[in-house]
Order: C-alpha cells, then structure tokens, then sequence
C-alpha cells in the first residue's frame, strides 16, 4: 500500500511538474511531452502494479477516501445551494435602510450587532427581530467577516465600516485563512459611529438556519440529507467568533435546499 501511494504521489507530482515547466519556465512543449512521457510510463508500470493488491485489502483505504471525498463535497455542493436560496429570499441591505427612514420603529438605548454572510443583503436576524419585536437599538452595525487568500494580513487592514444612515453601518471584518476572528475585538477597534463599542454591553443577533429538504434541482435528495444533518449538527457560529455567550441571541430559520 506504501508504494501504492507513493506512486500515486510520484504522478501528481510529475504532472505538478509539467505544468510548471510549461507555464512558468516557457520551455518547447513538444520536448516537456516527450520528456514527461518516460517518467508517466514508469508510474503507469508501477501503479499497474498496485492494482493487484486492491482485492487483498488495498480497497478499505479506498472506499474511506471515497467516503470522505463524498463528505466534503457534499458539504460543499451544499453550501453553495444554501447561499443560493438564501440569497433569492434576501432583501436588499440599503432599500431596507431607506424604508426605515420612512417608516423608522422605536429605537431603544444600545448597541445590537447583527451577523450577515453577505455584506449587501440584509442579516436574516435583523428582518426577523424587526419583524417578531418591531424595535431596533439606537446603533445598529451590520458586520460580515471575509476570509481572503492569505495565511495573515497585516494589522493595518482593519475593518471597513460604512454609514448608511440612521446610525445604521455596514462593517466588513477581513481576516487571513489562518487567523481566528475576533468580533468583538475588531467592532471596538472600528467604533462604528465615532463610539467605543463595549462587547459587554451590546447584543449580538445571529440567525441558525434549519435545514430541510426539497425537490429542488442541485443534489441528490440523500446528499440533501447527509448535507442536512452535517449542518443542523455544525458547531453555533458564536463560537468561532469569540462572541461573548452571555450577549448572543439566535433567531431560528428554516432554509429549503
């Protein structure tokens, strides 16, 4: 099984390899093939080979990266029907500021921070706390967290907030791929509204969307439901946040996928 994998590995790399030597070194591609082509015969040779100990045990290892493989993509493929509908069902961040203004609910002393996937679509939490309280907090920043394509970013690039009227802003958080957000660090470091923003005292709404199947084209309707469990079953975003526990308020949706 060792060499099985290690000429699997040995293929990857000569095809990581190639492209390499074609792409960046610009060398003749007809002598990069030429060359390239004894090296993939002697790994063809060798995983030929291998093939024979798969009905002696060399296939559990496979069915577990099968298994595993339908796992993660399922949990992709998934997220990326679940942001669909999400974002078909959503509402515009700046047309609800405008209705505010219009048509403004009582406003209580405080800070509320509403958690948004999307920075330009407004948070399910702050339509569903409109909608069962009919009240807002006198500050209102709307904060989304993006993970760029870096390990780390630079502490200059802090949060960005935007006013968007009736002390209502819009804060988008980057973060590198390897740094653990900090919500409550970034919000008091931004001051959105020129004001210190105590973590202790403000309330930080969050929505936890309940998966449930449907007809609807994209998967399998049993990826549908490996995908439902993983999610219902995922761990509360307050959590990977560092959102203070005793501040957090989650309001509870339904998402068909």
């Amino acid at each position: 099984m060792k060499r099985h994998i290690r000429g699997i590995s040995a293929g990857v790399c000569v095809l990581l390899a190639s492209l390499v030597i074609v792409l960046l070194w610009r060398w003749n591609r007809m002598i990069v093939a030429l060359e390239r082509c004894v090296f993939i015969c002697v790994d063809l040779f060798f995983l030929a080979t291998n093939l024979l100990k798969i009905p002696h045990g060399g296939w559990f290892p496979l069915v577990v990266a099968l298994f595993v493989f339908t796992l993660l993509s399922t949990w992709k493929r998934g997220r990326g029907l679940l942001q669909q509908s999400v974002k078909a069902a959503g509402v515009d961040l700046k047309s609800l500021v405008v209705r505010l203004a219009a048509e403004m609910p009582l406003r209580v002393p405080g800070t509320e921070v509403f958690l948004s996937d999307n920075p330009d679509t407004a948070p399910r939490s702050l339509v569903q706390n409109l909608a069962h309280n009919k009240v807002l907090h006198e500050r209102l920043p709307t904060t989304t967290v993006i993970i760029v394509n870096q390990p780390y970013l630079h502490p200059d690039h802090g949060a960005q907030v935007t006013p968007l009227g009736e002390n209502i802003y819009r804060v988008l958080i980057p973060y590198g791929y390897m740094e653990v957000p900090d919500i409550p660090r970034a919000l008091y470091e931004s001051r959105p509204g020129d004001q210190d923003l105590d973590p202790m005292e403000a309330s930080f709404f969050l929505s936890r969307e309940t998966i449930v199947t449907g007809p609807g084209p994209g998967m399998t309707m049993c990826r549908k439901h490996v995908f439902a469990w993983m999610a219902n079953n995922a761990e509360s975003a307050s959590a990977s946040l560092h959102l203070p526990a005793n501040r957090v308020v989650e309001l509870g949706t339904l998402v068909e996928i």
